[in-house]
């Protein structure tokens, strides 16, 4: 007997128009450390985002500490709906900045 998956990915690259900036962000995981990454994409708009992190390795009310890019630490939030068990962080960045950030032990 054969056992087949199929899985659906979407994917979507950034618009970079003046007009449809964005926040790009992606994370690195090396065994159980979570590095994640974030540039505002717009040259003159500050942004206000959440960004998924890894549920697996972060833990809802953990931190996450800034190595570049601004100082201080945020917090590792959980979904406010019950059946969603996603956890993310809330970034405030400047035009174009680009912030790293590292999960506090």
């Amino acid at each position: 007997m054969t056992l087949s998956i199929a899985i659906q990915v979407q994917i979507h690259l950034p618009k970079l128009i003046a007009e449809q900036s964005c926040t790009l962000a992606f994370s690195r995981i090396l065994d159980s450390e979570e590095i994640l990454i974030a540039y505002n994409t717009s040259t003159t708009e500050r942004r206000s985002d959440f960004v998924i992190v890894d549920s697996t390795i972060q833990k809802n009310g953990g931190t996450m500490k800034f190595l570049y890019g601004k100082e201080g630490s945020v917090t590792v939030e959980k979904h406010p709906y019950p059946g969603n068990p996603c956890l993310f962080v809330h970034i405030d960045l400047e035009p174009m900045q680009f912030v790293i950030l590292q999960q506090t032990r």
